[in-house]
């Protein structure tokens, strides 16, 4: 059965058919249409996610993939630490308190990248060649490898 046979379906304008398609192939530009009455399903209706249960995967997806990303980053972590406790005094992570969602406070965790002079980290931003800066701080950073110590924030 065509679709011209079957009452209240789409119907091609044939007076607006091209001589020629693709190869040997008609294509149609514009079709007529004919009014198809409301069909009505009982049973099925659309039911929006409540935000609790949303949040609540999105949270467990969370957990999954920063303790796999943890797990499989672990010794590049230890690495990290290891070079930046033995190349410059101070300690091996950098922490911060930023405000997170619904302005709650928490702690941010990187690994230190810059010299502590005076027994405190610099609190402003760092700009081209920053003197305060380490070797290792430089490529910590440019490998984006001081960001690492932040999936303990998502935990």
């Amino acid at each position: 059965m065509g679709l011209s046979e079957i009452p209240g379906a789409f119907t091609p304008d044939r007076n607006h058919l091209p001589s020629a398609g693709i190869g040997q192939i008609p294509t149609i530009h514009r079709f007529h249409t004919v009014p198809v009455p409301q069909l009505v399903v009982h049973g099925l209706t659309p039911t929006p996610a409540s935000s609790w249960s949303v949040s609540r995967a999105k949270r467990v997806l969370d957990i999954f993939v920063a303790s796999l990303a943890l797990i499989i980053s672990s010794p590049m972590i230890l690495v990290a630490a290891l070079i930046v406790c033995l190349t410059s005094p101070g300690p091996i992570l950098f922490t911060q308190k930023r405000v997170g969602r619904f302005g709650k406070l928490f702690t941010i965790y990187k690994f230190r990248s810059m010299r502590v002079e005076d027994g405190q980290l610099w609190p402003s931003h760092t700009k081209n060649g920053d003197h305060r800066l380490t070797a290792v701080g430089a490529w910590l950073r440019k490998y984006k490898i001081d960001e690492l110590p932040q999936l303990f924030n998502v935990l």
